[in-house]
């Protein structure tokens, strides 16, 4: 399938350093390049035209590709750290290509005896796009994504196994055979309203 381009956080990933479906050092893996990127967004999900980005204040982050360190994500990617405040979770996509995406979020009441932690994606975004993906009452997050040019946004906080098709809602636990193995990004929610903008 060929080399998977990580741009920006993690540094610049050649086709010698990781090819698809390879594993890095430290145990980060790589995710798999198969998938359509021309799927339509997942039941439910609300796209609307954003004029660039606005995340000043706590109202969001901007973050680039590549494979982001342990060391930026604050929180306590173990636990759920439950609060009484609903957060939503958007994600907007500056970045350019159409941009698929997959969560997982703190999930007891439906994940307890999968692990915790729920899993839900395929989302589209095309360019100047924002998707609504969650509602939660935890304050941590974690996130996959990948744009059609081959970039992608990973991490090494959590793994999960996540089917290519789209919409999928499961649990961290709940493997399925030819899925895809996915390391995931952490997201700190420090307001009621997070955006992650999906930046060069």
């Amino acid at each position: 399938m060929g080399a998977l381009l990580g741009l920006g956080v993690g540094g610049i990933l050649t086709p010698g350093v990781a090819s698809a479906g390879s594993g890095m050092d430290g145990g980060v893996r790589m995710p798999d390049p198969v998938g359509a990127y021309d799927d339509p967004p997942a039941r439910g999900v609300v796209l609307r035209q954003q004029q660039g980005p606005d995340l000043t204040g706590p109202h969001g982050e901007s973050v680039s590709p590549g494979l982001a360190p342990k060391a930026r994500f604050g929180g306590d990617p173990g636990g759920g750290s439950v609060t009484n405040v609903v957060r939503q979770l958007h994600f907007r996509n500056s970045y350019g290509p159409r941009i698929r995406l997959c969560i997982s979020f703190y999930s007891p009441g439906t994940c307890a005896n999968l692990g915790l932690w729920g899993t839900r994606g395929w989302w589209s975004i095309d360019l100047g796009q924002s998707v609504h993906v969650l509602n939660t009452d935890s304050r941590w997050a974690y996130f996959f994504a990948e744009a059609a040019d081959g970039a992608f946004w990973a991490g090494d906080l959590q793994i999960i196994h996540v089917p290519n098709t789209s919409p999928f809602d499961s649990c961290l636990y709940n493997q399925r055979i030819g899925d895809r193995t996915l390391g995931l990004r952490g997201i700190d929610l420090r307001a009621d309203v997070w955006t992650v903008n999906l930046v060069p």
